[in-house]
This record gives C-alpha cells, structure tokens and sequence, in this order.
C-alpha cells in the first residue's frame, strides 16, 4: 500500500487544523472525557478504576484511559496527549480514506475532494478538538476496515493480522467497535480466500474479540455488569430516528440552528452519498470493494438508532454520528463523480453544465464547511466547563489542594475538572436526606459544595441531631466541610 505526498500533505493540513482548533483558548473538556481522565488517574494513583462520580468504570473500555496515563506517566498532561492523539488520529483517518477510496477509484479529483472534506467538515473537527474517545476509534476503524479489504485483494497474512489487531484495538477504544467486527467477519465470509475462510473467520474473531472479552469480566467482577448499569430508554424508535436525522444536519452546521445554505450543503451531501453508493454497487468493478465500503455505516446507522431504543444512552448526536458522517465525506465524491459521468454522455452544453455544477457543488461546499469549521472552532474549547466554574475560588483552591478523604459534592464534574479525582454526588435538593441516607461505613466522609449563590446551609435541627460538620475552608462561591455521624 503505497501512501502519495498528496495524502501525507491533507494528513499534515487534518493533524494542523485539529491542533489550530484546540489552541487558544484551551482543549474542550465534556463529561465523558472527564470520565476517562478520572480513570486514568485512579490508575496512576494504583486505585480501583472510577467515574466522576465515584462509580466503577465500566461504561467505556479502557484504551483511552490507559492512553491517557501513559502520557501523563510520561510527563504531558492530559490535555496535551489527547491533542497529540487527536491530531495524529485526523491524519490517519484522512490517509486512510483517501487511500481506500484510490483503491476504488483512482481519479485524483474524487481523492482530493476527500481528504479536504475530512479536513473541513465542522462536527469532525470539533470532535477531535474535544477530549473524547471518538477521534482514535475512527482511524482504528478505517484502518482495520481497510486492512481487512487489502487481505480480500492480495491475501497477504500480514494485512489479516493488521485487521484483527486494529479491530481489537476498536473494541477497546469504543463498544460499538463490535460493530466492526460483526461487518467485517461478515464481508470476510464472502470475499476472504474459500480455501482458508473458516480459519481466517476463526482467527479474527477471537483476536478481536478476546481483549474486549477480558474487560467485560472484570467488569462482572466488580461491578455486576458487562458494561455497568444501563436503564431502558424511554425514548422510542422513531423519535431516535429523527433526533438522528437532526443531527445528520447539524453536523454540517456552525451552530445548533444553522443557516440555508449549511442545511442545503449537508443534504446535498448526503444525497450524492447515497447515489455514490447506488453507483458504485451497480458497477460490476467495484462491486465486491463497495461492499466493504458501505457496510459499516448502514449497519451502524440501524444498530445506533435500535440501540438506543432499548438502552438509555447519550443523546444522538453529532458525536455518535461521527462514524457516519466520516463516511458522507468518503462516499460524497463518488456521487458527484456519477452525475459528471452521466453527463459525459449528452450533448457538448450537457457536458459543460455538468462540470460547472460540480465545480460550483465541490467549491461552494468547501468553503461553507470552511466558515462553519471556523465558527465552531472559536467557541469548542469553551464547551467543557462553565463560566462560573471557571472564576470560582473553591475551583481554584480545589487545583491546588488535591482531596485524600473520601470526597462527595453536589457538582462532581467540577470537582474532577479541578482535582481529577472522583466524588461521589449529593442532591442540590435536600442535602442532608441524601447525606443521611448513606451507610455508615461511608462516614467521615469530606463535602465539596459549589454554591455560587451562596445559599447552601445545613445548620438546622435535623441536622444539628444527626450530623457534625466542621467547615475546612469557607469561600464566597462554596464551602468544604468535614462531615461525621453523631454517636447516638
């Protein structure tokens, strides 16, 4: 597989945008990656692996934490080596893509268009200029998907261990990395060689699925559950598959509304994807190469959509998407490149309508890509806390004076982006029924209380009965106190 200089040049142009998007103002910090950041740090401390909120961490596997630990084992600190991740993770995602889509069809045009989608396309950048796990999981998704069609056309060993080994690596980045697995023992089955086809199947699916395999038991160990608790959704199928559609256009778009011309470019978009994929499966050519093109983003569609009316998950938005929208960009080109062929065919003024339209469709949805990119990028890195949180005093005190007690807040996000370390919650509402209802193996326990308002209090008579408090440090925006049972 030989990689071009005009592939390591859009590589460099992903790894550059993602590292311009995350500066300035700082690396946007979500609740899901401060998950990944506490665990990471229970693991560098030798503690169990735990939430924000003090929970066992179960919920995600843990190749982004145990990344996460190792560059700050190594001396970065955790914004700096999820940048670093990020960047290099646009890079492959982008050689990756353009490379699969030269093996289908080689035309330069189709290729470039492409690699600049990928490097312009607003939720894509955004997401990797955000501490979350998804960035790392699409380039170890291309690369498997595309090691596994490789062994289909050149029956290289090699190129099957490359598969399963980076499918493994997808299962630990991100459960739905199964998905892959699923899509590509599937596709395999038809197009791996027939005389090794039941070993080759045999061996992928106990590579890939074995290291995912041994983090589900230890998660029935400690905590009960393949993947810790998960209520059922109580939003049905078809409000997901709208809330879905939503968020197909809005990750075209500067802001959740957008504009015309956004919402016309993300349709549009979609639109010549699924005429690409229409196009490449009736070319007899490309046929067996668009099966394995178009197999995981229908699949993980459907799976999503089903998933997420059965367990309750994060909304469906741009960032669950990402998987689906990556592909809109790889499949895109092909669309526009069916409609130029279908020109080909008329008359001269045909001919010529048909290049301009392409031209106008490829220019003007780059450049509206390129402001949306833009607008997102000034206002990412301030997604991740908020602005009272920012200027608290109890915040800053908290970065300088880490808590070794066993630590519960009403705002255990904001404590773990100031501390990272873990804290179990306690209701904003009714405090003390909360803290009185907790064992009382639990106590002396220390409480972190953001208040910005100033008006927490847990001087009254019920409390005064049962519980002693003794104030740690007192700040106009919260208070930490020292909380124990009374002995009866």
């Amino acid at each position: 597989m030989r990689i071009t200089p005009v592939q390591l040049a859009f590589g460099l142009a992903g790894a550059v945008v993602v590292l311009w998007a995350s500066a300035g103002t700082g690396f946007a910090m979500v609740h899901l990656g401060l998950h990944n950041v506490v665990a990471a740090e229970c693991w560098l401390r030798g503690e169990v692996w735990q939430t924000t909120r003090g929970e066992v961490f179960a919920h995600w596997p843990p190749l982004f934490p145990a990344l996460l630990a190792a560059g700050r084992s190594l001396g970065a600190s955790h914004e700096a080596t999820a940048r670093a991740l990020n960047a290099a993770s646009l890079a492959l995602t982008v050689v990756l893509a353009m490379q699969w889509v030269r093996m289908l069809f080689p035309a330069p045009w189709v290729v470039w268009l492409v690699g600049a989608l990928l490097v312009l396309q607003p939720s894509l950048v955004t997401i990797h200029a955000t501490l979350a796990s998804e960035p790392l999981f699409l380039a170890l998704l291309l690369g498997a998907l595309v090691s596994a069609q490789l062994y289909a056309e050149r029956h290289g060993r090699t190129w099957l261990a490359l598969a399963t080994a980076l499918a493994a690596l997808a299962c630990l980045q991100r459960y739905v990395g199964v998905v892959a697995v699923w899509v590509i023992a599937a596709v395999g089955w038809w197009t791996w060689p027939k005389s090794t086809r039941w070993r080759d199947e045999l061996v992928f699916l106990v590579g890939s699925a074995a290291p995912l395999a041994l983090w589900l038991v230890r998660n029935l160990v400690q905590c009960g559950s393949l993947t810790g608790s998960r209520p059922p959704s109580d939003i049905e199928f078809d409000q997901n598959f709208t809330d879905g559609v939503q968020a197909l256009q809005s990750a075209w778009s500067s802001s959740a509304e957008g504009s015309a011309a956004e919402s016309a470019v993300a349709w549009t978009a979609v639109l010549l994807a699924l005429v690409g994929g229409a196009a490449l499966l009736a070319a007899r050519e490309h046929r067996g190469s668009a099966r394995w093109l178009l197999a995981f983003p229908l699949v993980y569609l459907v799976f999503l959509v089903s998933f997420a009316s059965w367990i309750w998950l994060d909304p469906l938005d741009a960032r669950l998407l990402a998987p689906f929208t990556a592909w809109t960009c790889i499949v895109a080109p092909f669309g526009l490149q069916a409609v130029l062929a279908g020109a080909r065919g008329r008359h001269l003024p045909a001919q010529v309508l048909g290049n301009i339209l392409a031209a106008f469709v490829a220019v003007a949805g780059l450049s509206v890509c390129a402001h949306a990119t833009w607008q997102r990028a000034r206002s990412a890195a301030e997604a991740g806390a908020a602005d009272w949180v920012k200027e608290s005093e109890l915040f800053r005190w908290l970065q300088e004076n880490p808590l070794e007690a066993r630590v519960y807040s009403n705002a255990p996000e904001a404590y773990a982006l100031a501390s990272w370390r873990p804290a179990r919650l306690v209701p904003t509402r009714r405090p003390i029924d909360a803290l009185l209802a907790l064992e009382r193996t639990e106590f002396p326990l220390r409480l972190v209380w953001f208040d910005p308002q100033g008006k927490f209090s847990l001087s009254n008579a019920k409390a005064a009965k049962l519980i002693e408090t003794r104030v740690v440090r007192e700040f106009a925006d919260g208070v930490v106190l020292d909380v124990e049972l009374r002995v009866p």
